[in-house]
C-alpha cells in the first residue's frame, strides 16, 4: 500500500466522520447536545484530544502509565543500591519494556521506551573499558545495545502503527456503514408511512373523469339558470385539463365574445371579430373548423387560438345556421392532434341550445374554482407540454404553428410535433 493510498483513505475517514457528524447532529436529543457541547467548552478539553485514540501522533493513555512505570523502575536502579543490577543479566531487561510498548502502541511509545533505556544506563553508568582495549572497540561495545534497541522500536512499531491505522480506518467504515443502515431503516419507516397516506388519500379522493365528463355533458343539454357556465367549466376541466377556451355568438358584426375559461389575466387574444376578418369569414361564411396544426388554418387564425369551431343552430335547420364560436387558446400538447376539432364539435353541440336561448349574454371569465370537481385534474394529463399562442403572433404575418410557444411549468422547452414531427 503506497502513501497516496494512505493519505486518501485517511482522508475519506475524515469525510465520513464529518458526514456522520453532520447527519447524526439531529438525532440527539437536547440533554445530549448540551452535555456534548459542555464537554467540547471544558477547560482541559484540549488535552483530552492530545492524548485520545483517535490521535494519529501520540499513543494512548495507557502507553504513558506504562512507561511511567518503567522509568519508575530505572529510578529505583539508580537511587536504591540494594536494588539487582539490571546490567548483570543477559539479554537486558529493558528490552521487555521496549518490545511491550513498540508492539502494542507503535513506534511513538518504543522510542519513548528505547530513549529511557538509554537515559537509564546512561544514569546507572556504563561499563569500564578494558585495559588494551581501544576506544571505538568500546564504543561499538557499549553503543551497540542501545541502537538496537532504537532499531528495534521503529521498525516494530512501524509495522504496529500500521495496523492501527487501518483498524481505525475498518472502525470509520463500520460506524458510516451503522449510521447508512439506520438511516436506510427510518427511511424505510417514513416512507411506508407516507405511501400508506397516499393510498388513504387516494382512495376516498377519487372521481372518475369520466363521470365528471358525461354529468357535465348532460347538464349543458338541458341549460339552468345561473348553472350553465359552471357546467360548461366542469366539461372543460374534465376533458381539457389547463385549457384556455372561449365562446363567442354571432350577431350582425360578426362573432362577439360572452365566455372565457382560463384565461390569464392579461390576455392577448381578441375579443371579437368582424365578418370580414379571416376568422370571422371561415367561421360564419365558410362553416369550417380550423386547427393550428393545417398551414392553411394557421394563416387564418393569426395566432388568436388553436383550434376554432362553429356552433350551429340547434334542431338540423337546413341550411345550418352558426349561432357562435368554440375555439381553444391554449392545450396541453398531448392533446392537440388532427382530430382535436372533432372532439371539440362534441361539446359545441352541448352547449348550442343554451347560445340559442339567449341564456349567455355577458362575457363571463370561468376559472377551475368555479366548477364542481374532484380534487384530481384528469390523471391522464397529469403534466406535459402546453401549447399557447402568443401576443406577437396576432401582429404581422402569421407564423408557422410550429413557431408556438410550448410551455411546460412555465418554462420554454421542447416538444414533439402533434403530426409525429420534431419541434422545429
Amino acid at each position: 500500500m503506497t502513501e497516496a493510498e494512505d493519505s486518501k483513505k485517511r482522508s475519506a475517514v475524515g469525510g465520513l466522520k464529518t458526514r456522520l457528524t453532520s447527519d447524526t447532529k439531529s438525532v440527539f436529543t437536547p440533554g445530549v447536545s448540551a452535555r456534548l457541547e459542555q464537554q467540547g467548552a471544558g477547560k482541559w478539553h484540549w488535552l483530552s484530544t492530545l492524548f485520545s485514540s483517535g490521535n494519529r501522533v501520540l499513543p494512548p493513555r495507557m502507553a504513558f502509565v506504562e512507561l511511567a512505570i518503567f522509568a519508575f523502575i530505572i529510578l529505583l536502579e539508580w537511587q536504591i543500591d540494594a536494588f539487582p543490577d539490571l546490567t548483570r543479566m543477559n539479554p537486558h531487561p529493558y528490552w521487555i519494556a521496549i518490545l511491550l510498548l513498540s508492539l502494542q502502541y507503535g513506534s511513538v511509545a518504543g522510542l519513548a521506551a528505547a530513549g529511557l533505556a538509554i537515559i537509564g544506563q546512561t544514569l546507572i553508568g556504563m561499563p569500564e573499558p578494558d585495559i588494551e582495549e581501544r576506544y571505538f572497540n568500546y564504543l561499538i561495545r557499549v553503543w551497540t545495545q542501545p541502537v538496537l534497541w532504537l532499531l528495534v522500536a521503529l521498525l516494530l512499531g512501524a509495522f504496529r502503527s500500521r495496523q492501527i491505522e487501518k483498524r481505525e480506518f475498518l472502525k470509520a467504515q463500520v460506524l458510516d456503514l451503522e449510521a447508512r443502515g439506520t438511516a436506510l431503516v427510518d427511511y424505510t419507516n417514513n416512507l411506508e408511512s407516507r405511501v400508506a397516506t397516499l393510498e388513504r388519500t387516494l382512495a376516498v379522493s377519487a372521481r372518475p373523469t369520466q363521470n365528471r365528463l358525461l354529468s357535465g355533458l348532460h347538464a349543458l343539454a338541458d341549460p339552468k339558470p345561473g348553472r350553465w357556465a359552471n357546467d360548461l367549466s366542469t366539461v372543460l376541466n374534465a376533458a381539457m385539463p389547463r385549457a384556455a377556451v372561449s365562446v363567442a355568438v354571432a350577431d350582425e358584426r360578426g362573432l362577439r365574445l360572452v365566455l372565457t375559461h382560463n384565461w390569464p389575466a392579461a390576455a392577448p387574444w381578441r375579443s371579437e371579430f368582424l365578418a370580414t376578418d379571416p376568422l370571422g369569414q371561415a367561421i360564419l361564411a365558410e362553416q369550417r373548423q380550423l386547427n393550428v396544426a393545417e398551414r392553411a388554418d394557421e394563416s387564418v387564425l393569426q395566432g388568436d387560438g388553436l383550434v376554432a369551431i362553429p356552433i350551429f343552430q340547434p334542431g338540423g335547420t337546413m341550411p345550418a345556421r352558426v349561432i357562435g364560436m368554440l375555439k381553444i387558446e391554449q392545450l396541453d400538447a398531448a392533446l392537440l392532434d388532427a382530430a382535436t376539432a372533432n372532439r371539440l364539435a362534441v361539446i359545441a353541440r352541448h352547449i348550442a341550445p343554451a347560445l340559442a336561448q339567449g341564456a349567455v349574454q355577458l362575457v363571463t371569465q370561468l376559472s377551475p374554482s368555479d366548477a364542481i370537481k374532484s380534487a384530481d385534474q384528469s390523471p391522464d394529463v397529469a403534466s406535459g407540454a402546453t401549447i399557447e399562442t402568443t401576443s406577437e403572433e396576432r401582429g404581422g404575418a402569421p407564423k408557422r404553428w410550429r413557431g408556438l410557444s410550448w410551455l411546460v411549468g412555465g418554462r420554454n422547452a421542447g416538444a414533439t410535433d402533434p403530426k409525429g414531427g420534431a419541434n422545429g
